[in-house]
């Protein structure tokens, strides 16, 4: 009887708002360093400024916010705003951890304008993901 009990558990945890949130999070960093391997395998090739190469770290990272919105929103298929807004805030959150970690910043001058073009994008793949139509199989 117990174990019935601990099963509907997870499956309630697995079907919430926050393992989407998370779980889309990580699916859209995962689509960031992809990005940023494309990238940096471009840069190699082609001979680019300092410039180039931040805003490229940048577009890495609105690709992989956008991606994490939709995701999440196309599974909750409500609130696609709110979602992309979570997970814009948490995707933020990440790559400022890691950045802290890796890089030893943690606050540059550029902190508002990530901060802006994350959620921005994590909403609009939000919205996009609510509004986009189911596979019918």
């Amino acid at each position: 009887m117990t174990r019935n009990k601990t099963l509907t558990k997870l499956e309630k945890f697995r079907n919430s708002a926050l393992y989407c949130a998370v779980m889309s999070t990580f699916a859209g960093f995962g689509v960031v360093v992809l990005c940023i391997l494309i990238f940096s395998l471009l840069i190699t090739r082609f001979d680019a400024p300092d410039s180039f190469v931040t805003v490229l770290a940048c577009l890495a990272l609105c690709i992989g916010a956008y991606t994490s919105g939709l995701i999440c929103a196309k599974k909750k298929r409500k609130n696609g705003l709110f979602f992309g807004l979570c997970c814009g805030g948490m995707m933020f959150l990440l790559v400022m951890i890691l950045g802290a970690i890796f890089a030893k910043v943690a606050i540059t001058q550029h902190f508002t304008s990530k901060l802006l073009m994350t959620i921005i994008c994590a909403c609009f793949g939000g919205i996009i993901g609510v509004n986009s139509r189911r596979k019918k199989y």
